[in-house]
């Protein structure tokens, strides 16, 4: 028996098998299943939703094909025994199989073929479904014709695999390789799909009979009923996908199953009796793949075995611990001779979370300061300098200046360099660079003792009066770009000893100031090389930099003061409890701080009065963080005073602003300095002699494996020890310990120490004075909180990218605007600035969305959306050539946005990779600081510096405009309404008053709603269409009352006619609160010759109070909305709506789709024709009316006309107002076009009418009487 036909092996390898087939062949089967089906393919689902089902395709694959392969294995064993044909053993283990496999199959097919049919459908419903028509037993429908359909089709590819593989393999099936064994499966699967087609097309009918509501069905009656109805080609329904998917399922099933059965051999070795585990467990997961590559060809050599690679390592000593633990693991592993294992990054227990971790390529602009400290490491230096003397010398021709070239095997100047670059190494040699000519002859000129003069082109040395004895050294342009300190190297540079105190006393002038200036946390070096410079200017005694500024003789520092270092000491790395020996016992002291304003203790400058006797001390705080706690409790101590120096037009730094404004969003345990406590048991002990040995006991007895950050001793005599934790001890044990015997006579104590370890500096310091403790500072955090890593020049462009933003969000129309911009920050490109003026219309047009799809567009990718509301700045040839190139989006990019992003937005600025993000304000639901952080999700593979408050108060104003504006607007809307509920209400004596400034107003609105209406207005049923009112406001009033006021119904208004005030009003509110339910059309007298001052038409009632005095300007008014109103308007494109007439200029309704509002009424044309043509039963075709007293030309038109315009526009009926009709209706033309007037008793008591359209095109007209007794 073979190892690979045990229990085991065979359920191992058909799950797998299963598995793999059906999930990769899942979209065939579905689309096959759907042909098969009787509702149809395109009602079954078509091409969509082709994964339906998949849920219990998994659940049931693996399981069924362990079944059958189990069965199948186990059966053809018994049945060698008795049976000794091969093809009949293989044909009845293949049914044997299909039938125990058929028990988990079935149920799974059942609900997935349901899926496949109706992927909307719930698992639950159809789990309902099948219960409640036919019990549990009703998941085993079709059980039968998937035996009837699976037994043949087994009995037929099974023993023609086994047949293949025999032929194809010489009689030795076990030495093919696994995909020949799939080969031979594709071809068997192929030729059993296309014959067993009909039993599975029945078998489909039957598992869908639930859903289709039959029952009863059987194999038979099922292909009888296939056969009846669709013939011979619904037999073989599906065939072609059936055949393709098996020939597919069948290479990848038997594939699969071979090739885990081979690696099961090799990595899971079975015995006859079972498995024999020390082996299983002794094995990797390499060495079985290594094994099976090998016996496959697909690697020529053996790879040595787990224990081989043991023993070579051991061998080799690659456990001792000064190598580096990934060559161990390169051995063990066999990476170096197989496989190449990706490399994992452990983070300790006590690793800051958020700690953001870089590759070397995103420190790329760090370049020249990371390589210089590594540059010539190999060279072994002398110590003497006798070589120097004995290198040649070189002169210029005139002979004045005389230079050597640097030995780079054995110069001691290398070494020097070198020590350049570490703060502490120039301490100990007491040395500095200067660079620039200027700074090196300001130097000489304040007596500094110069050692070398490095330079690369000979012509920078005249004109300098250098020494004789200075060592000048000329070195290559590209050494002195790699030595440099400075962006741009000025091709000179010295090497000069730091002068004393002393030294630089005797170079300053008798004129001097009683001013000492404390520099308090100043970091920017620009700022304090100015303000050396400066106060060298003024005679200033001395400058005391507090611990925590920036190193005053760095290159930078030195370059800004121009030299001024060596006319005023300046003593550095001085803390607060010694600030006191470097002053005299009276001074009056000043605090200049930006961030606290309008004090009581407040003085200025300019009154203040410097006395020789008196000394003046100024405290300058922090560019960003202004002054420090313990310069506030310095000042508290000492009667110090805020000092206000007045600045023109009230401006202030951008460094200042920054201070004020900007923050870094870390999460709040970064900025809270309040110390929770624990409380400790504690001893005091008076002899020091005895405190390491106590320490040692009580760390091995009490370990603080919680409290690392903890000194387990502080102070001098009496010491104190902690021992352990409060809530961790019982206080009887440990006052019983007998680990030193004088233990009992110590008193034990209860202090408070701190909970967590400080994570920032200021905590450090509040935790100090609680107890001693370890701080490790996160140099980059505390880079970030105090924004140390901004110039001024990165403030003033931040500034104005974020202008550029603020632009943009003004833009915005309707709701708060919110602009955004994406930069490129190492050219400054602006590459998208967007908004979102398209969010109202699309919920994912927000501004940063929009951005980022313009930078898609930029990289030449395809958007997101066709409309994007943003416009795109950069071309491709403005960046760098290594800018943009990754695969994401904004790798390496900026983006300035007004308030901080949503969910939506973050996730997108995450995935595109961007590098920062600054904005203005927050809000509650942002993601970047307010309702979650996720520039810091742990679980995410990308996190980003987020900042706010850049221009917090312009971009928050952006916020209160917009809110100002929708309260404006409410309050009047308010106003509307309570205008419009006076006119519903309003009866036939009502005097109604208005002023001008409130209806021309009104009529500014709707003209602005009007111009969103088409000028061909294309509506839907049911509709009220209202004819000419003639300025009727009570006849209105009456139309509304008897078929409702908006939006209960939706009416269209034909020709207003003469204007009446009310009138005019009512319907101009109506439009404005229901736009979608009312429509207006115009008509004839909407025009400027039509229109009578003051304020009245002829046709007004008698007795309406309308005639009010309005400017001439309320006509223009009046005019810009009838110039506004549409022109006709198509029912259903069934029913034309047009005030008076057609026109034989009318050839297609997008005539007038393409006229552009605002319109004037011209003497002929279309428009005229529209407005003015009337029909006349007595002519035929078009003629102009020679009787009109119009200054206009009428034209008129006969049946004929109306029947041919109806024939060629596809419409039923043109429905019509313009004349007074004394029924309040006519038809024209057979019906064919209907004329309504709706103004009651204009004119000889003539009625009035409206006309009714419902859904379905049908139309009744409402014949109107008299309507003032409903007022």
């Amino acid at each position: 028996m073979h190892a690979y036909a045990s229990s085991p092996y065979t359920l191992i390898c058909g799950a797998f098998a299963g598995w793999v087939v059906d999930m990769v062949l899942h979209p065939l089967d579905t689309i096959k299943t759907r042909l098969q089906s009787s509702a149809g393919f395109k009602s079954s689902g078509g091409f969509s939703s082709v994964y339906a089902g998949i849920p219990s395709v998994a659940v049931g694959s693996a399981p069924s094909s362990a079944l059958f392969f189990f069965t199948y294995e186990q059966s053809k064993q018994s049945l060698s025994k008795h049976i000794h044909n091969d093809f009949i053993v293989h044909m009845l283990s293949a049914a044997f199989g299909e039938t125990v496999a058929c028990f988990v199959r079935v149920p799974t097919e059942v609900f997935k073929q349901n899926l496949q049919t109706n992927p909307r459908i719930y698992l639950r419903n159809i789990f309902n479904a099948i219960i409640n028509k036919h019990g549990f037993a009703g998941f085993y429908r079709g059980f039968g014709s998937t035996l009837c359909r699976d037994i043949p089709f087994s009995v037929i590819q099974f023993p023609l695999w086994e047949y293949f593989k025999f032929r194809m393999s010489n009689g030795k099936p076990e030495n093919l390789y696994p995909w020949e064994c799939a080969a031979c499966g594709s071809v068997a699967g192929a030729t059993a799909a296309g014959i067993t087609t009909p039993l599975d097309v029945a078998k489909t009918r039957i598992m869908l009979s639930v859903k289709l509501g039959r029952s009863n069905y059987s194999v038979i009656s099922t292909l009888m009923d296939i056969w009846e109805n669709k013939g011979i080609r619904g037999l073989f329904a599906g065939c072609v996908p059936r055949v393709v998917w098996l020939s597919i399922g069948g290479f990848v099933f038997f594939g699969a199953y071979e090739f885990i059965k081979g690696f099961l051999s090799l990595t899971l070795p079975f015995s006859i009796t079972g498995v024999e585990s020390e082996e299983l467990f002794r094995t990797t997961v390499s060495d079985a793949i290594a094994k099976l590559l090998f016996k496959e060809g697909i690697i020529s050599q053996s790879p040595v075995t787990f224990d081989e690679r043991i023993a070579e390592a051991k061998e080799n000593g690659l456990r001792r611990k000064n190598r580096k633990s990934n060559d161990y693991f390169n051995v063990i592993f066999g990476t170096n001779k197989l496989f190449r294992f990706p490399k994992r990054i452990i983070k300790t227990d006590g690793e800051d979370d958020h700690l953001i971790f870089r590759p070397s390529i995103a420190e790329k602009r760090k370049r020249r300061m990371l390589r210089a400290p590594y540059l010539e490491t190999n060279v072994k230096v002398e110590t003497n300098t006798k070589h120097i003397a004995e290198q040649q010398l070189f002169k210029d021709p005139s002979g004045k200046i005389s230079w050597r070239n640097l030995n780079v095997k054995s110069d001691i100047l290398i070494e020097k360099i070198r020590a350049m670059r570490s703060r502490q190494r120039r301490k100990i040699a007491n040395t500095i660079l200067l660079e620039g000519k200027n700074l090196i002859m300001e130097a000489v000129a304040a007596g500094i003792q110069l050692q070398h003069v490095l330079f690369c082109d000979l012509k920078v040395l005249e004109n300098m009066p250098l020494p004789d004895e200075v060592d000048k050294v000329r070195i290559s342009t590209r050494r002195m770009n790699t030595w440099s300190l400075l962006d741009s190297p000025p091709g000179i540079m010295a090497v000069a000893k730091k002068p004393t105190y002393e030294e630089i006393s005797k170079s300053k002038n008798s004129n001097i100031l009683p001013l000492t200036v404390i520099c308090d946390g100043m970091k920017d070096p620009g700022n304090v090389g100015s303000l050396i410079r400066s106060l060298a200017a003024v005679g200033c005694r001395r400058i005391l930099a507090v611990t925590g500024c920036c190193y005053f003789w760095e290159v930078k520092v030195l370059r800004s003061a121009s030299g001024a270092h060596f006319y005023i000491p300046v003593y550095e790395d001085i803390s607060w409890n010694r600030i006191l020996d470097y002053l005299p016992h009276d001074f009056f002291l000043y605090l200049a701080d930006s961030n606290v304003k309008n004090q009581k203790n407040e003085e200025s400058l300019l009154t203040t009065r410097f006395q020789r006797d008196t000394e003046i001390v100024l405290v300058v705080g922090s560019e960003r963080t202004g002054l420090s706690e313990q310069a506030l409790r310095f000042s508290e101590q000492h009667a110090g005073k805020r000092l206000h120096i007045p600045m023109t037009n009230d401006n202030r730094s951008y460094s200042n602003c920054m201070s004020k404004d900007w923050q870094v969003v870390l999460p709040k345990k970064y900025w809270n300095n309040v110390v929770e406590v624990d409380e400790f048991y504690a001893i005091e002990l008076d002899d020091a002699k005895l405190v390491s040995s106590y320490v040692q006991a009580f760390s091995e007895l009490w370990p603080i494996y919680s409290y690392k950050h903890l000194k387990r001793v502080r102070g001098t005599q009496p010491f104190t020890i902690l021992l352990a934790p409060v809530v961790e001890t019982d206080e009887n044990k440990l006052s019983k310990a007998e680990c030193f015997s004088d233990l009992a006579k110590l008193k034990l104590l209860k202090i408070n120490v701190p909970k967590y370890p400080p994570l920032t500096r200021s905590q450090y310091e509040a935790a100090m004075l609680i107890w001693p403790v370890a701080f490790h500072p996160n140099k980059r955090i505390a880079n970030l909180m105090d924004l140390s890593i901004f110039s001024n020049a990165d403030v003033f462009n931040a500034d104005r990218y974020m202008r550029m933003c603020i632009d943009s969000a003004k833009k915005v129309k309707g709701q708060v605007g919110v602009g955004c911009a994406i930069v490129e920050p190492k050219t400054g490109t602006v590459i998208s600035v967007a908004n979102n003026s398209l969010a109202s219309e699309n919920p994912i047009q927000h501004a940063v969305m929009c951005a980022i799809d313009l930078v898609a567009e930029f990289q030449g990718g395809k958007p997101l959306s066709r409309q994007c509301s943003g416009v795109l700045h950069a071309e491709k040839d403005q960046l760098f050539p290594d800018s943009g190139s990754c695969f994401y989006l904004c790798t390496g990019f900026d983006c300035y946005v007004t308030r901080e992003p949503c969910a939506m937005c973050s996730m997108a600025l995450l995935h595109s990779r961007i590098r920062r993000v600054f904005y203005g304000y927050p809000v509650n639901h942002g993601a970047l600081g307010s309702a979650a952080m996720i520039h810091m999700l742990k679980s995410s593979n990308h996190r980003f510096d987020v900042f706010k408050g850049i221009l917090a108060d312009e971009c928050l104003q952006l916020e209160v405009a917009e809110k100002t504006k929708i309260d404006n607007a409410q309050k009047k809307l308010d106003n509307y309404a309570k205008i419009l509920d006076q006119l519903k209400s309003a009866e036939k004596s009502y005097r109604f008053s208005i002023t001008e400034p409130m209806i021309a107003e009104i009529l500014e609105d709707v003209v602005k709603i009007l111009a969103k209406d088409a000028t061909l207005l294309e509506l839907e049923a049911p509709l009220i269409i209202v004819g000419d009112l003639r300025g009727n406001f009570h006849m209105l009033l009456h139309i509304f009352v008897k078929y409702g006021w908006p939006p209960t119904t939706r009416n269209i208004y034909g020709d207003l006619s003469h204007f009446n005030l009310r009138t005019i009003t009512l319907i101009s509110l109506l439009k404005i609160f229901h736009c979608d339910t009312i429509f207006l059309l115009r008509g004839n007298f909407e025009s400027s010759v039509s229109i009578y001052l003051p304020g009245v038409s002829k046709e007004a009632d008698d007795d309406d109070d309308d005639a009010y005095n309005f400017s001439a300007l309320f006509s223009l008014h009046l005019q810009e909305m009838f110039h506004h109103l549409p022109l006709a308007a198509v029912i259903m494109s069934r029913i034309f709506c047009v005030h008076s007439g057609i026109s034989p200029m009318l050839v297609d309704f997008d005539q007038i789709r393409s006229l552009q509002r605002p319109l004037n009424v011209p003497k002929i044309g279309l428009i005229v024709d529209l407005l003015n043509a009337e029909p006349k039963s007595s002519i035929q075709g078009y003629v102009f009316n020679e009787n009109s007293n119009s200054n206009i030309n009428n034209l008129i038109f006969g049946e004929n006309v109306v029947k041919q315009f109806c024939n060629d526009f596809a419409i039923n009926l043109i429905i019509r107002g313009h004349e007074n009709v004394e029924k309040g209706y006519a038809y024209f033309a057979e019906e064919k076009m209907l004329s309504i007037f709706s103004c009651l008793n204009y004119e000889d008591n003539n009625e009035a009418a409206v006309v009714e359209i419902y859904s379905n095109l049908e139309i009744q007209i409402n014949i109107l009487f008299s309507v003032f007794f409903l007022l």
